[in-house]
């Protein structure tokens, strides 16, 4: 039996549900609409069919989006990463507020080019051929195994493809999160970045690229949990995250365990990458390393993140004799 959001026990099975995708940010509109909580699947549900202040958030439902970016023209559009801003704005570049964008006022500004996006690129179809848009829509530590660490799409492909991919997740998503809709604005730190989720098949070890989802800063660093570790950022991702999930501590040392456990399982073992929805959406792919040299390219990676900290340090005897590189 389910449990709804007081404790009590609730007839009927899961698979009955009317699931709703509720944003964090608009849980208090669908509560008020009539929606409930569900506490074992950690999840909102319709109580019953038919409710139409409910449609929304009814999965599969494809609400029109709401308009966010105009273009201005007469403008020279720059691609400023958010940890660049102080740096471009120091340059001269000048924020739009409606198309939320950073420019340059005119053409021309040497200390402005390297933020230049060039010219336009094609644009790629919001709906990617044998991709699964229902993969992994919450929030979850989402550990990838130690042999595979820094080896993913954004190494797999060119800088100005990734450019293209990245701009078409956050676009279909209206530049929102698509787990706890945050949106970026000029009074707010709220940054839009892609992640990936992978699914990982024990028996034929293939790593396969299931969806590319738009998540914001706290969303992404709380489901790379052990970058966020390693990082410092353990306290704010763990903090960022019982928050979306309604969790308590003990709810989250919980999943923490489940998702330690499942990591160490998973690094015991070389995986295949599998990035067949890209090439099927035509997306150029670069020459990937073999399975058997992915490990020691993470090795190498996670020096520059911390150089104090060697892929060695972290679990040692869970990472097979060959993955085990002295730096």
């Amino acid at each position: 039996m389910a449990e709804d959001e007081g404790g009590n026990k609730e007839a009927g099975s899961l698979a009955d549900r009317i699931w709703l995708d509720v944003p964090y940010s608009q849980k208090d509109a669908a509560k008020a609409a009539g929606a409930k909580w569900d506490r074992g699947a950690k999840r909102w549900y319709a109580p019953e069919s038919g409710m139409v202040d409910l449609e929304p958030w009814i999965r599969g439902s494809n609400p029109a989006p709401k308009p966010r970016f105009v273009q201005v023209a007469g403008k020279v559009w720059l691609d400023v990463p958010f940890e660049d801003n102080d740096a471009a704005k120091a340059a001269g570049a000048r924020w739009d507020s409606k198309a939320k964008c950073w420019y340059a006022p005119r053409p021309g500004i040497a200390e402005l080019e390297r933020w230049a996006s060039g010219p336009p690129l094609a644009e790629l179809s919001p709906v990617v051929p044998g991709e699964n848009r229902d993969f992994g829509s919450s929030l979850y530590i989402d550990l990838v195994p130690s042999s595979c660490w820094f080896t993913n799409v954004r190494s797999s492909v060119t800088k100005r493809e990734w450019d293209r991919i990245r701009r078409m997740v956050y676009k279909r998503a209206n530049h929102e999160c698509e787990i706890c809709g945050a949106a970026p604005a000029m009074d707010n730190r709220v940054v839009p970045e892609a992640h990936e989720r992978f699914s990982y098949d024990e028996w034929s070890g293939v790593q396969k690229l299931e969806r590319l989802i738009c998540l914001c800063r706290d969303c992404h660093t709380a489901s790379h949990f052990g970058l966020a570790t390693i990082q410092g950022k353990a306290e704010q991702a763990e903090a960022h995250m019982r928050k979306v999930n309604h969790w308590s501590a003990k709810e989250f040392e919980d999943h923490m365990n489940e998702a330690g456990t499942r990591w160490s399982n998973r690094s015991k073992r070389t995986w295949i990458l599998d990035l067949s929805i890209l090439e099927d959406a035509g997306i150029e792919l670069r020459e990937r390393p073999q399975t058997s040299d992915r490990a020691v390219i993470a090795a190498r990676e996670l020096e520059k993140v911390n150089p104090d900290q060697k892929i060695m340090d972290i679990e040692a005897d869970l990472i097979p004799k060959e993955f085990r590189v002295q730096l």
